[in-house]
This record gives C-alpha cells, sequence and structure tokens, in this order.
C-alpha cells in the first residue's frame, strides 16, 4: 500500500462540469464534498468508504460522501487521484 499525499487532477469531461455546478448550487453539500475529497488526497487508502469498481478494474474506486458519489481512478505510480464524476448515488449508476 502506498501511504502519503495524493494530488487530485479533474478530468475535464462536459459531465463531471454539470455535475460540479448543480452541486454549487447547495453551498452545504459542496463543503461536505470538497472537504472529502481532501481527506481522499492525505488519507488514500485508509478510508472506510471506499470500495472498488469492477473487478477488472485495480485502479478505479467511488467515494461514498452522504448520499453522492465520488468515481475516481488511481495512478498509484505518480500519486494521482483523477476525479471522474461526483453526483446523487441514484443518478450516478445510470
Amino acid at each position: 500500500m502506498i501511504f502519503g499525499m495524493f494530488r487530485i487532477i479533474y478530468y475535464a469531461s462536459n459531465s463531471l462540469k454539470k455535475d460540479k455546478e448543480k452541486i454549487l448550487k447547495n453551498l452545504n453539500d459542496y463543503r461536505k464534498i470538497k472537504k472529502s475529497i481532501e481527506k481522499l488526497s492525505v488519507m488514500f487508502p485508509n478510508i472506510s468508504n471506499i470500495k472498488k469498481l469492477q473487478p477488472k478494474s485495480k485502479h478505479k474506486f467511488r467515494l461514498r460522501v452522504w448520499d453522492y458519489r465520488i468515481i475516481f481512478w488511481v495512478d498509484y505510480w505518480n500519486k494521482i487521484i483523477i476525479i471522474y464524476r461526483i453526483w446523487l448515488r441514484k443518478d450516478i449508476y445510470e
């Protein structure tokens, strides 16, 4: 396991941009998500609410933040976490 600080990068996609715009409407949720992402960069992989997605993908995870899910990919070699989606649990898996 790799410990230490990971750098956070947001994947440049229209879907993530729309996700961020919707989340910004509710500042309380935005603060919770931002705090969780900061915690993720420092404490990965030692966070209890992280789960691997699909057994065939070794580097794809999801982080649970209240009713939200953050889908991200980890580059262990370069210590980078790339965030793909941030959205409500009921909508993200469609």
